[in-house]
């Protein structure tokens, strides 16, 4: 006979999907927005390319090298903290219109992506039950893929209403939605994580550590299928 089936729908990771889906709706807006905005003002689409490839590019050269401190992270406050940090650049974009600056405060945005993606995803496998892990993680995506999908859409519709700025405002306002959400967060000493990582003794290791070879096939079929 199978033993229980665990219940995977517990308020702790209705928590996370629904966190995961505004953070990710939060920040794709500006993704969306930035490149327009930027357009009409400088009638230049190359700069307004600049602003998403600014953000991603920085996203994308975070998240291995996050994994290096992960272990010794506590993940509510490492996400309160960069919060703060994203919410500080949106709020200086506003009526700022120096192309350098707005580039500038688009990595760091896409830094504070990096690491919390990262954070968000580690702390819904330390939530969801093992024997339902592949089911949980289906779910965890889709909430990461519904935000991306509707926050262009969100932004269009604002934009054309109203204006850039008006974008800006509705982003700081989710921004402090899922603030206040990781303020009533009720974590477990364990959200420390991870107690199998191993410290790095070796400076030849760092490299294994970041990229774990056992993975790399995986990897290579989801960049491939996306």
């Amino acid at each position: 006979m199978t033993g229980k089936i665990p219940k995977l729908w517990t308020k702790s990771f209705i928590f996370i999907v629904f966190t995961t889906f505004l953070f990710f709706f939060d920040l794709h807006m500006l993704n969306a927005g930035f490149p327009i905005f930027i357009t009409q003002m400088k009638s230049s689409p190359i700069l307004g390319g600049t602003m998403t490839t600014a953000f991603m590019f920085a996203a994308i050269v975070t998240r291995p090298f996050i994994s290096v401190f992960l272990p010794k992270l506590e993940i509510k406050k490492s996400i309160i903290y960069t919060l703060i940090g994203i919410f500080g650049c949106i709020s200086f974009s506003i009526n700022n219109y120096s192309i350098p600056i707005l580039i500038s405060l688009r990595v760091l945005p896409g830094i504070g992506f990096g690491i919390i993606t990262t954070l968000l995803a580690t702390l819904a496998t330390t939530i969801i039950p093992k024997k339902r892990l592949g089911e949980g993680i289906g779910f965890f995506g889709m909430a990461t893929s519904l935000g991306a999908s509707l926050a262009p859409a969100a932004t269009i519709a604002i934009f054309h209403s109203f204006s850039f700025l008006y974008v800006l405002l509705f982003s700081l306002i989710v921004e402090l939605l899922i603030f206040g959400c990781f303020l009533s967060m009720q974590t477990k000493p364990s959200y420390t994580l991870m107690p199998e990582t191993v410290p790095i003794s070796r400076k030849e290791a760092m490299i294994d550590y970041i990229f774990d070879k056992k993975i790399l096939l995986p990897s290579i079929l989801v960049f491939f299928y996306a």
